[in-house]
């Protein structure tokens, strides 16, 4: 089956992050790139969510990123 979403690497998660915040990507356009193997439920709680916050967080500061509400 997939991968279930507690089992991606920090560089995963950095990617997502990346095409998301960077590349402006969609969530289906990611989950595409992905090959289907992340679902879109874990790329929204990876981009939207708290769950990776010892990553997002270090990473938006590091790209500047500010998160308004979407």
């Amino acid at each position: 089956m997939g991968t279930s979403p507690f089992k991606l690497t920090d560089k995963e998660v950095k990617e997502i992050l990346a095409m998301m915040y960077l590349k402006n990507m969609s969530t289906r356009e990611i989950y595409e790139k992905l090959d289907c193997k992340v679902s879109k439920q874990s790329i929204c709680n990876i981009c939207y969510g708290r769950t990776w916050l010892s990553i997002s967080e270090p990473f938006f500061k590091e790209h500047n990123i500010q998160l308004g509400k979407k």
